[in-house]
């Protein structure tokens, strides 16, 4: 999340992995539950400022590869569907696995080395 708002204002990173992503902070805050928050909706329109799409936009990539979960209980395939969307059209890998959040299986695991190697020689 952090560095999916980092590519929108540094130049110099090509090329971006992401791993189950959602569009929002609040997002990973509502996992924080040993400090909840008190005003959920507050703190959404705090946090609106830093949705991930609009950003998405503005990074200068020559390919991404993005791994979504098919049974993720953090990231909706609403919100993974969106998020892919924001993506530039060039370069854009996305790949859903039939496991949860931690994509925590061999072929998805592979699948992120291989792209890694062919990417990062370049």
């Amino acid at each position: 999340m952090y560095g999916a708002l980092m590519l929108a204002t540094d130049r110099r990173p090509k090329f971006a992995l992401f791993m189950t992503p959602t569009t929002t902070f609040r997002a990973l805050f509502d996992l924080d539950t040993k400090r909840p928050v008190v005003d959920p909706a507050l703190h959404e329109r705090q946090l609106v400022a830093f949705n991930l799409p609009p950003y998405r936009a503005h990074a200068r990539l020559r390919a991404t590869l993005v791994h979504f979960a098919a049974h993720d209980e953090y990231v909706s395939a609403k919100k993974a569907t969106a998020f892919a969307v924001s993506l530039s059209p060039l370069g854009r890998n996305v790949r859903t696995y039939r496991t949860g959040h931690a994509l925590a299986i061999g072929r998805a695991t592979n699948d992120r080395r291989l792209w890694l190697e062919a990417h990062l020689r370049n």
